[in-house]
């Protein structure tokens, strides 16, 4: 089979992946909500997932890492905390547009015909009032990929938050969460990162 999807989810999965999932479904038990050794080994998966994304994304603290559903109920999370106005742009997923569309109080960014985005109007956009960016690293459309790091420093002089929609990069381009001035990195597990579908986190 030759396989395109990959936007969509990766597969196959890998074999340590469907033994990792067969692991857990065999031995591990709710994790928190007991001593027993099923519990503790769920706990102690999840304590390893935990500190693995951060380091993974260098990401600041294991406790920042919140497991979710997917990228979709991540962002929803992230772009709901804002409470202020919201700059994104042309390109992002229905995941950052409908939450954002929620919010009454944005500004989308175009991009041109390519797909490319100009940091000067994200620039531009920017309020007194805006309190965060929020955009996609990685277009699932177009397969653009946009430079993050001249986005995030642009927010950190500006002190607002950047939240990254990664559902497409995690696991495919370098991440580095305290060097590209994120504040919240919103991705799902099942594309690049090889993990069942599902699973999606935020840190």
């Amino acid at each position: 089979m030759m396989y395109f999807d990959s936007a969509a989810t990766s597969l196959p999965k890998p074999q340590c992946v469907i033994d990792a999932v067969t692991t857990a479904m065999l031995t591990q038990g709710n994790p928190s909500r007991g001593v027993n050794n099923a519990s503790l080994a769920g706990l102690r998966c999840i304590t390893n997932a935990r500190q693995e994304i951060a380091r993974f994304f260098g990401g600041e603290n294991e406790v920042d890492v919140a497991f979710c559903q997917n990228a979709t109920m991540a962002l929803n999370q992230a772009i709901g905390s804002v409470g202020k106005h919201i700059v994104t742009t042309a390109a992002e997923h229905n995941s950052v547009l409908r939450p954002v569309y929620r919010t009454g109080d944005y500004t989308i960014v175009p991009v041109d015909t390519k797909g490319r985005l100009d940091i000067k109007q994200v620039e531009e956009a920017i309020r007194p009032d805006t309190g965060a960016v929020v955009m996609t690293h990685a277009s699932n459309v177009t397969g653009n990929s946009y430079d993050i790091s001249a986005v995030g420093e642009l927010c950190k002089k500006k002190g607002i938050y950047f939240i990254v929609d990664a559902s497409q990069s995690a696991g495919l381009l370098p991440i580095d969460m305290k060097a590209m001035n994120i504040t919240a990195l919103c991705f799902s597990g099942h594309k690049s990162l090889y993990g069942p579908q599902g699973t999606g986190a935020y840190v």
